[in-house]
C-alpha cells in the first residue's frame, strides 16, 4: 500500500514542526554559515561554539559544497538543502540550525 501526502498537507506538517522547533528552543538562527575550506574540525568548533548538541539538522538555501563536506563525518548532523526539506529530518532532529538566508526562503514559502 503506497501513502501519499497532497502538497498542502506537508507544507501544514512542515509549518507546525518548524514552529514547534521554535516554541521548544530547538531552533538556531545564524548570519551565515560559511567554511572556507572542507574541514570536518572547522564546523565541530562552530557548532559548538553555538552550543548544539545531539541530533542536529543544518538546512542550507542552497547548495554549499564546502557546509556540506564539513557536516557530513560528523555524528549526528545532517545537511540538507531547503528544497529537499521533508518531515522526516524534521522529526528526528533535535536541533534546527538555519543561516538567515534560508529563514527568509522559509518565511516566504510556508508563512
Amino acid at each position: 500500500m503506497k501513502w501519499e501526502v497532497n502538497k498542502k498537507e506537508k507544507q501544514l506538517a512542515i509549518r507546525s514542526l518548524l514552529s514547534a522547533k521554535v516554541l521548544d528552543n530547538e531552533l538556531t538562527v545564524v548570519d551565515k554559515l560559511e567554511v572556507k575550506e572542507p574541514k570536518t574540525k572547522v564546523m565541530v568548533k562552530a557548532l559548538t561554539d553555538l552550543k548544539v548538541e545531539g541530533k542536529t539538522l543544518i538546512i542550507l538555501s542552497e547548495k554549499n559544497e564546502n557546509v556540506l563536506l564539513s557536516s557530513r563525518n560528523i555524528e549526528g548532523v545532517k545537511t540538507i538543502e531547503l528544497n529537499t526539506i521533508n518531515v522526516f529530518d524534521l522529526l528526528n532532529c533535535n536541533k534546527l540550525v538555519l543561516p538567515l538566508d534560508t529563514v527568509k526562503k522559509l518565511e516566504e514559502v510556508y508563512a
